[in-house]
């Protein structure tokens, strides 16, 4: 048992060390937690931070490429804008030139690695950081045909007009449209 100021040195020790998470959980879950905890010798505190702590290394030990390359243009394309919103401008170009990204992506597709590129060349005029002066060969990189966002085939699949076609054309970010992919917004993430 402790003393009234072992108590409150305590208190004061706790209050300056660490800070307190509320965590919510549905009520059908909580049973879930504490069982999972005390298979686990664990206090459900100790069980939870844990578990968050875990997490956090898990998605650290990933590779950007690892999180973004998908078979399909589309989810790549989501993908790296989910990171990029996650992450943020400036921790999105660093952490995308520190892994080489562009690389590793151009190898698997060009597609890929020119989109990234362009991604990286917006992100830095509209931070207004230096050009990048990597990657020069995969800028050199001009597709034949343009290639449009998956709602833009989509309304041309159905005639449905072009008037979306004529507003992606219209909105295309010039680091992508010179390379002939027309993007409008990359924080636009579904």
């Amino acid at each position: 048992m402790l003393t009234k100021a072992q108590e409150k040195a305590t208190q004061k020790y706790n209050s300056r060390v660490y800070s307190q998470l509320h965590y919510f959980v549905r009520k059908e879950q909580k049973p879930m937690i504490v069982s999972a905890a005390k298979k686990c010798n664990q206090s459900i505190n100790n069980y939870i931070h844990n578990a968050v702590i875990t997490s956090i290394d898990n998605e650290s030990n990933h590779s950007m490429y690892d999180m973004a390359y998908d078979t399909e243009y589309e989810t790549t394309k989501s993908n790296l804008q989910h990171l990029l919103r996650s992450m943020g401008d400036i921790a999105f170009v660093i952490k995308a030139l520190d892994e080489d990204l562009p690389v590793k992506m151009f190898r698997q597709n060009h597609l890929y690695g020119v989109y990234t590129v362009s991604m990286l060349d917006y992100l830095c005029r509209t931070n207004k950081l230096p050009n990048i002066k990597k990657y020069k060969n995969i800028r050199k990189v001009k597709f034949k045909n343009k290639i449009w966002p998956a709602d833009v085939m989509i309304e041309e699949a159905f005639s449905l007009g072009n008037a979306l076609k004529e507003n992606a054309l219209k909105n295309a970010i010039p680091e992508f449209s010179e390379h002939n992919i027309i993007e409008g917004d990359i924080r636009n993430v579904k």
